[in-house]
């Protein structure tokens, strides 16, 4: 028996094994997530050059390229010589982001909600490529590339007192560390295609699943449910009488609520 000192602790498992590597909700994959405090710079392809470096409207080769911070407050950067290579319209632009290799949790698919008639997408382009929404981990460790985060301010995320963050150990040591934090504030949409998202072997179990859905609608609703989950596991961890931790429905009530919620009807 173990004692009960996080969300993990609680279903037999939290993190399992799916050798198909589906995309589906819950799957655990690696791809390089964009830091949230840092302005990204935009790419201009300004016009084609020669070799030289020297203008050279013939040359569909080489270009030269301008590259700026990015200000939301000014006018579009309208290039000399349009370069075919670097197509955009006048409200488009490139933008380069500073990116770090992080784990994230895939939080919805295209599969998720109801499909669309193939008739009713005819005429929509990029719209309708494949694509996932996503929430990433940090590592709670400071070492030579990070800061990390304060020890009390992780013992509060792992006590559920933010529905914007959950504490996490992954099934495996992401950057030197053990413990890392989910961001649900930071999910964003992401392409779906095979050289931007590499999936694990690893998903959140079926039980793992239950308490993933009610932070999520914690957070995104500001709904918490006062008889549910996490509520039980913040009277468990906060109590006075530290009980040890058991897996039968008899004695846990989370197991009680997740063998009967697992029932079909």
């Amino acid at each position: 028996m173990a004692e009960i000192k996080s969300l993990q602790d609680y279903p037999p498992e939290w993190w399992v094994e799916d050798i198909s590597k589906e995309l589906a909700p819950g799957r655990l994959i690696w791809l390089y997530y964009p830091y949230m405090n840092v302005i990204p710079y935009e790419f201009i392809a300004e016009e084609r050059v020669d070799s030289a470096g020297n203008s050279d409207s013939t040359n569909h080769d080489n270009l030269g390229f301008v590259i700026r911070e990015f200000r939301m407050s000014e006018r579009a950067y309208r290039p000399r010589l349009p370069v075919s290579s670097f197509p955009k319209a006048d409200n488009e632009i490139y933008l380069i982001s500073k990116a770090k290799k992080r784990p994230a949790i895939v939080i919805a698919n295209d599969k998720t909600g109801f499909s669309i008639l193939k008739d009713l997408k005819q005429g929509i382009s990029w719209q309708k490529q494949p694509s996932l929404i996503v929430a990433p981990y940090y590592g709670v460790e400071a070492n030579d590339g990070r800061k990390g985060f304060p020890p009390n301010f992780v013992e509060r995320v792992r006590l559920c007192e933010y529905p914007e963050l959950m504490y996490a150990k992954l099934p495996f040591h992401s950057q030197n560390t053990e413990e890392s934090l989910l961001y649900l504030k930071h999910m964003a949409a992401v392409g779906r295609h095979h050289e931007t998202v590499e999936p694990t072997k690893y998903c959140l179990s079926e039980d793992a699943m239950c308490f993933f859905e009610e932070q999520l609608k914690w957070y995104i609703f500001n709904e918490f449910e006062s008889n549910g989950l996490i509520a039980d596991f913040r009277k468990e961890v906060t109590s006075k009488e530290v009980r040890k931790f058991t897996r039968d429905p008899a004695q846990n009530p989370i197991f009680f609520y997740l063998s009967e919620k697992s029932k079909v009807p």
